[in-house]
């Protein structure tokens, strides 16, 4: 049986081919095509990945509602109380700490001396409402002329149950997010440090070889921002529920 190389230079192709072979050309066409179809057809599409049917791993306890579906009225907002003493600071500091309650009354707690470094000079000022103290840490820089710079950073802090929810539906934005069931409150006396609470979202890959995404929840641990929020940090693959 003869077999016909052809070596792909410019020019007139049908011409250099001859009639048979330039006919048989769109079946060859034909059949790279359907091939490299087949193949597509197996590999996720990246862009876009569905909504989960079903996710691998622990389910965390507590289901949160999706953004836009009907959840629990939210609260009045916070109060807050400023005596008109209050300095410039303070007043920053609760209405900051104002800023992730969602009830209650938020006023002015002390300041007290806490140390130096260089020539900033250090204060923990409390900002007190409710039994939900927060602990800011307040570095004052010179400027001159009677002038400052002041820079402040949560301490410790408690945390509601309804604030870490709804941090979590924000994170999920349309899609699904479990917690653990957590008290009414959670005090956070090191900010930044996980605490024992966790939740949950669905993290998907592309596997071509079982036909299609795969969604597995991946936990992080709830804790207390610098800002006075709340945080997600660290976690693991949602495996178990150790």
């Amino acid at each position: 049986m003869a077999v016909a190389v052809t070596v792909w230079r410019t020019g007139d192709l049908r011409r250099a081919l001859g009639p048979v072979a330039a006919g048989a050309l769109v079946p060859l066409a034909v059949l790279l095509l359907a091939a490299c179809s087949s193949g597509a057809a197996s590999v996720c599409d990246r862009s876009e990945p569905p909504a989960p049917s079903r996710v691998e791993g622990t389910p965390l306890a507590v289901e949160i509602p999706r953004a836009g579906a009907s959840a629990s009225p939210p609260g009045k907002g916070p109060k807050v109380v400023l005596p008109e003493d209050a300095d410039e600071v303070m007043r920053d500091l609760v209405h900051r700490t104002a800023a992730q309650r969602t009830s209650g009354e938020v006023r002015p707690g002390t300041c007290e001396p806490d140390g130096s470094i260089g020539a900033q000079t250090v204060e923990r000022c409390t900002v007190t409402g409710g039994g939900l103290d927060t602990t800011w840490r307040v570095y004052s820089t010179p400027l001159g002329d009677g002038l400052s710079r002041y820079d402040a950073v949560v301490v410790s802090g408690t945390l509601t149950a309804d604030a870490v929810y709804e941090a979590a539906r924000q994170r999920a934005d349309k899609g699904p997010a479990r917690c653990d069931r957590l008290p009414e409150t959670v005090r956070v006396e090191d900010a930044g440090k996980p605490t024992k609470y966790r939740c949950q979202w669905p993290s998907s890959s592309c596997a071509s070889d079982a036909g299609g995404w795969r969604f597995r929840w991946v936990n992080s641990y709830v804790t207390l921002s610098g800002g006075g929020g709340v945080e997600f940090v660290g976690g693991d693959d949602g495996a178990s529920d150790e």
